[in-house]
């Protein structure tokens, strides 16, 4: 292959063509050493199972641990039974806490789980225990219990020795953590530390930082991104309620964290809450269980919905010219609700709505805005109600009332709409409930309603003597 075509090769591709080769062990050893971590990871699956089998013996512990570590938690399941016992125990054993968590979690087959657990050191088994027990919103589930920790009498060239000695056993080193009996009293980072390279004496204490920025491990993962934007940290450390320190947690597992919460609420907006969408193996009757129950709540509001319709029957059949623009109200109101409900799960999930005050300045922003894009929206529509009904050949001065109604009621329909979507994802959370399970669906339905009762009350009211 010329030097033109490498470089247009995707990394995994090449490392394919290294394992598939006739090159010798130490050949390929060299030549695999020289790819990222994650493209070893993304070549795995593209090799067939006498392939791979060759493909972990060229990898040394460590590296295929930080292999598995880069792979679908599922994905890894898979793989890691490709291992002999004795390897696989090798690799869970290497692997960083928070990622030997997401594996372990992910084995479906309880006696599997149970069986590579066993595999664990009691070391291991220990550190990851706590993990497993915490829900997967909370910081805890993903807390990295491997650190690099000092005592404060150390001087710079003990802290230094320490860090040269326990870095290549450490996922992170920005920070040195300082700690004494337990508990967490400093920290310091590796650029002071090598700055202070010259005080070689001088005592960490007199060094470190005490204005410590910690969560507990019963802190929502919301509130921690907040921590990480606001602070523009990478690491955070995470101590109990007594202050001992238990573990850190670093911006790129939030990251990803985060990653898989908002996949997860765009699921729910479409009210498929539960369904994996990455799942092309799903059965059908798996995929039904899952999808019909919010179909059959969302069928009960639908009926409701059609029920309004025929409560008004009376009227549309005076006025038939009303259903022609029921359509133009249910988008716009449905729309005007989705756009709320989206921008309202985006602040939960920024952690931007944990007061009082900060609830009611949304609501109201939400308000005005409903407001005015009502009052602009209402306008237009009075005039294309005229100038539509003009084409057909209508006086003016009779059209003038049923145009008015139609732009009166999208103004207001608009306003509540607009507030709807944002009051339902509130009342959600109020009563303890996923406010993304106030998905698309819902908020359309509930506006339909709404708006269908704000049309046809209006219309009834107003133009109800002119029948």
């Amino acid at each position: 292959m010329n030097e033109e075509a490498l470089k247009d090769t995707p990394f995994e591709r090449l490392i394919v063509d290294i394992v598939e080769s006739d090159r010798s062990p130490e050949e390929k050893k060299e030549l695999l050493a020289e790819f990222h971590d994650f493209d070893l990871s993304q070549a795995l699956p593209l090799l067939d199972p006498a392939h791979r089998k060759k493909f972990y013996a060229l990898l040394d512990g460590p590296t295929l641990a930080d292999v598995f570590e880069h792979l679908d938690p599922a994905d890894a399941v898979i793989h890691i039974k490709e291992l002999p016992l004795p390897e696989a125990a090798k690799l869970l054993n290497g692997m960083e806490g928070d990622d030997l968590v997401d594996l372990i979690q992910a084995f479906e087959n309880r006696d599997e789980r149970v069986g590579f657990l066993a595999m664990l050191s009691l070391e291991k088994r220990n550190s990851i225990k706590a993990m497993i027990d915490y829900d997967d919103d909370l910081v805890g589930s993903i807390m990295n219990n491997v650190f690099i920790s000092i005592p404060p009498t150390h001087t710079v060239k003990q802290a230094i020795k320490t860090l040269v000695d326990t870095a290549e056993k450490t996922e992170f080193i920005n920070n040195l953590y300082v700690v004494e009996n337990g508990v967490l009293v400093g920290v310091l980072s590796l650029k002071e530390v090598i700055s202070a390279g010259n005080k070689q004496e001088t005592p960490i204490r007199d060094l470190m930082s005490v204005n410590l920025v910690t969560v507990r491990p019963t802190t929502r993962k919301e509130e921690a991104v907040s921590i990480f934007r606001d602070y523009d940290f990478m690491l955070l450390p995470v101590v109990d309620g007594e202050g001992r320190m238990l573990g850190i947690i670093s911006f790129d597992d939030m990251i990803e964290a985060q990653a898989a919460a908002s996949d997860e609420d765009y699921a729910k907006f479409a009210a498929v809450a539960d369904v994996d969408v990455d799942d092309d193996k799903e059965t059908l009757v798996a995929s039904f269980k899952k999808r019909m129950p919010w179909l059959a709540i969302l069928l009960v509001f639908d009926v409701l919905t059609s029920s309004i319709v025929a409560g008004f029957g009376g009227i549309i059949a005076a006025i038939p010219t009303l259903a022609l623009f029921m359509p133009l109200i249910l988008s716009m109101c449905g729309n005007t609700g989705t756009q709320s409900l989206g921008v309202i799960i985006r602040l939960f999930a920024e952690n931007r709505l944990d007061t009082k005050k900060a609830v009611l300045i949304h609501l109201y922003h939400e308000f005005l805005t409903g407001l005015v894009n009502g009052l602009i929206l209402g306008v237009l529509v009075f005039g294309l109600v005229l100038g539509l009904q003009a084409l057909n050949g209508a006086a003016v001065s009779a059209t003038l009332p049923f145009a008015a109604v139609v732009a009166v009621a999208i103004t207001i329909a608009l306003m509540v709409s607009t507030v709807a979507g944002a009051a339902v994802p509130l009342l959600c959370k109020l009563f303890k409930v996923d406010p993304a399970v106030a998905s698309g669906p819902f908020i359309t339905t509930i506006n339909d309603i709404l708006s269908l009762l704000i049309y046809f009350g209006l219309a009834s009211m107003l133009l109800g003597s002119l029948m």
